[in-house]
């Protein structure tokens, strides 16, 4: 319960994430309960991270991963490279990080949005037969 929790942060003055990780400090209730799966959601989003950059490196791709920003990942992705890019990013944040983290017991699954030339003209795109493309309007 909240409030079994609540009262083992306080005599331990800390708490372990399930990846590991662990975390003290001075946290409101709020915090506390949120804490607990936005951390280990945010290690996810940086595992993933981690593996996509290595995709790069090893395939030679000449994609760019330009920021983290609210749970997104931004990438610089050449228009040849975009189908691969989707779908190897589809496969690590799904499946391979449900197979290192044994915990994951719920589907995962990725939203994509592309754009050409800036923001402003970015679509959601959705995968259909294997092929990703802009969603329908």
């Amino acid at each position: 319960s909240r409030e079994k929790w609540y009262a083992d942060y306080q005599k331990r003055c800390g708490f372990r994430l399930m990846t590991g990780f662990w975390i003290e400090g001075l946290f409101s209730k709020n915090e506390l309960m949120n804490t607990p799966i936005q951390g280990p959601a945010f290690h996810l989003l940086l595992w993933s991270i981690i593996r996509l950059q290595e995709w790069i490196d090893r395939t030679k791709s000449k994609v760019k991963l330009i920021a983290e920003i609210h749970d997104s990942i931004l990438a610089d992705v050449p228009e040849n490279e975009l189908q691969e890019y989707l779908s190897v990013s589809e496969r690590i944040m799904t499946v391979d990080v449900a197979k290192a983290w044994d915990w994951i017991i719920v589907p995962l699954w990725v939203e994509a949005e592309v754009c050409e030339q800036n923001w402003w003209g970015k679509q959601q795109w959705l995968k259909h037969n294997g092929q990703w493309q802009p969603k329908a309007a």
